[in-house]
């Protein structure tokens, strides 16, 4: 004998009702906008960093004396920098010294540019 596989399918309307009367959709509300703050700090110094050597690469595109390529191995370094401060949410210090010296290179380089 085979089982009735539409007898018990559950549809999305009860899967919400039961989310609704437990407060899981509101605990999951409220764990997920607690751990991710848009106005983090750390964040928008990676942004601001990420922007000033996006600029450089558009900038040392027409020029033989910068290697653009350098500076997207840069922006992918800041990028993944990023990403795992905004999954883990954890200060590390080796990222934090890296990011700075990124910053510190192409401020230098954004000035030579200009």
């Amino acid at each position: 004998m085979k089982k009735n596989p539409q007898k018990n399918k559950v549809t999305n309307a009860q899967l919400r009702s039961v989310a609704k009367n437990n407060g899981l959709q509101q605990s999951l509300n409220n764990i997920f906008s607690a751990s991710f703050s848009p106005d983090d700090d750390v964040i928008r110094k990676f942004n601001y960093i990420s922007s000033l050597v996006g600029d450089n690469i558009r900038k040392s595109k027409d020029s033989a004396n910068f290697d653009t390529e350098d500076f997207k191995s840069d922006a992918s370094t800041l990028l993944n920098l990023k990403m795992k401060y905004e999954a883990t949410m954890i200060k590390d210090t080796k990222d934090l010294k890296l990011a700075n010296k990124i910053y510190n290179k192409h401020k230098r380089l954004s000035a030579l540019m200009s």
